[in-house]
């Protein structure tokens, strides 16, 4: 079969044969300067863990780009709560992550 034209890119390990698709995942996510997949999938999978029962509870991450998490929560009052305890959330999720890679939040108001 000819060759089409096809170029292949070598790793910087030498090696052309197929890759786990987690590390383009990766690669694209660097360049989108977005957080780690891991940052991200733990943020969405344990949310509890992260924040606590009672928080997670009324709340849920629904985004997270250029640093800042954006938490929906059911609730205006809630809404109110974690806006006065941005702080004390930033570090609780920095801690669980061990990642300073979410420098903000963003609160919505589920409609």
């Amino acid at each position: 079969m000819p060759d089409r034209g096809r170029r292949f890119r070598r790793d910087s390990d030498g090696s052309d044969g197929p890759r786990p698709i987690d590390m383009g995942v990766q690669r694209v996510m660097r360049h989108l300067q977005a957080p780690d997949v891991a940052v991200v999938q733990t943020l969405f999978s344990d949310w509890e863990g992260c924040v606590g029962e009672l928080i997670a509870t009324h709340s849920r991450p629904i985004g997270v780009a250029d640093g800042t998490l954006e938490i929906e929560v059911d609730e205006p009052a809630w809404a109110s709560e974690l806006a006065w305890m941005t702080d004390d959330l930033l570090a609780r999720i920095s801690s669980y992550l061990n990642s300073a890679e979410i420098t903000e939040i963003s609160i919505k108001i589920k409609r």
